[in-house]
């Protein structure tokens, strides 16, 4: 008896297009998409609303308010530049306050720092400049520097020491003359804590690395005095 033929799995030549349950899942889930579109449209719009009708001109305001608090900062008038500049401008704590979030606000919390330590207030003073956020290598370098500063004046020369090694590292490859500058505080730190060695090798690095910096002009009686 002849057997009959099997018969052959016919093997597609082409994908076999899904299309149809794309749809179906779309027309399932139509509030779902829905829901995620207008999401995200809210969320662009949103932040678009926020930086130009927001942001910037609150940015704007806080820089206009901040000049007269400069001013009485570079006169040395440090109470007025903190609290009452003159003019009905705000001094740089009213700027902390009232424009949280914008550069000027930031920036203040420097100058803020600065005043607190020429008015003797260190505790103030660390609170502000930690606090402050530096976005560029030289301000990183002013406020590492500035923070040794207080703690010097507070006889905490490890810790000052510290930040003066983070100020001339952050200036090192941007600026000769903080760099310099800020070696040579760390090495008279060392020196005083009694480690000459370290002191000798930051004297040398300024007369090697920094020589036509004003720092290096005397620099041969810091190194001999260590020898």
């Amino acid at each position: 008896m002849t057997e009959k033929p099997k018969q052959l799995m016919r093997i597609p030549t082409r994908p076999v297009s899904t299309g149809g349950d794309l749809e179906t899942f779309i027309e399932k889930n139509q509030n779902l998409i829905s829901g995620i579109i207008l999401a995200i449209f809210l969320l662009v719009g949103g932040w678009y609303v926020y930086k130009n009708y927001y942001k910037e001109p609150l940015e704007k305001e806080a820089a206009e308010q901040m000049w007269q608090a400069q001013f009485q900062f570079e006169q040395d008038s440090f109470n007025l530049a903190l609290n009452n500049p003159g003019g009905g401008y705000d001094g740089f704590l009213g700027i902390i306050e009232n424009y949280p979030g914008t550069r000027a606000a930031n920036l203040s919390k420097y100058y803020a720092g600065v005043s607190y330590l020429r008015l003797g207030n260190y505790d103030k003073a660390l609170e502000y400049l930690e606090d402050y956020d530096p976005h560029t290598p030289v301000m990183k370098t002013m406020k590492y520097g500035v923070m040794g500063d207080v703690l010097s004046e507070q006889d905490q020369l490890e810790q000052a020491s510290k930040y003066y090694k983070k100020a001339y590292e952050a200036a090192w490859d941007h600026s000769d003359f903080l760099a310099a500058y800020y070696l040579l505080k760390y090495g008279e730190l060392q020196e005083e804590l009694g480690n000459k060695e370290e002191a000798h090798r930051a004297y040398t690095d300024i007369k090697k690395y920094f020589p036509k910096t004003p720092d290096a002009r005397q620099i041969d009686l810091f190194i001999g005095r260590v020898e």
